[in-house]
């Protein structure tokens, strides 16, 4: 299994736990929490990679990482929501900025990429709007 087709199989179990609150299968805290650790494991692992990019700075990475952990363990889910979203995001940016010489070469990874940043951002802010009004 490539990497692709790894970013679209963690981006669908990403759908599914969104759509979970409304069905009768789950509370919407208990489906935010888990996705919220799912994106913050990701955020982390992409953290973790960015030590190899070129010219990349390893404190960024261990600082995203950290971040990432904090989202895990704040209790507040609004902050998490959107610490995780930003992490997600930052990441995406500094890996066009840092790691544009191997996104040139595999263009099917920087379109699955862009899109699993996007639909997870969505999917973030979907969780988060459902704890605030679940209806």
């Amino acid at each position: 299994m490539n990497h692709t087709n790894l970013i679209y199989s963690a981006m669908a179990v990403c759908v599914v736990i969104t759509a979970l609150p409304w069905l009768p299968l789950i509370e919407p805290e208990y489906a935010a929490k888990f996705l919220m650790n799912l994106v913050a494991i990701i955020c982390a692992f992409l953290a973790g990679i960015s030590w190899s990019w070129h010219n990349s700075n390893p404190i960024i990475g261990i600082a995203l990482s950290f971040l990432a952990f904090l989202v895990i363990v704040i209790n507040n889910f609004f902050i998490a929501h959107l610490m995780g979203a930003f992490i997600l995001n930052c990441i995406w940016w500094l890996e066009k900025k840092y790691n544009a010489k191997f996104l040139e070469q595999d263009s099917r990874y920087k379109k699955a990429r862009e899109i699993a940043t996007y639909v997870l951002t969505i999917c973030i802010l979907i969780s988060g709007a459902s704890l605030l009004n679940p209806y």
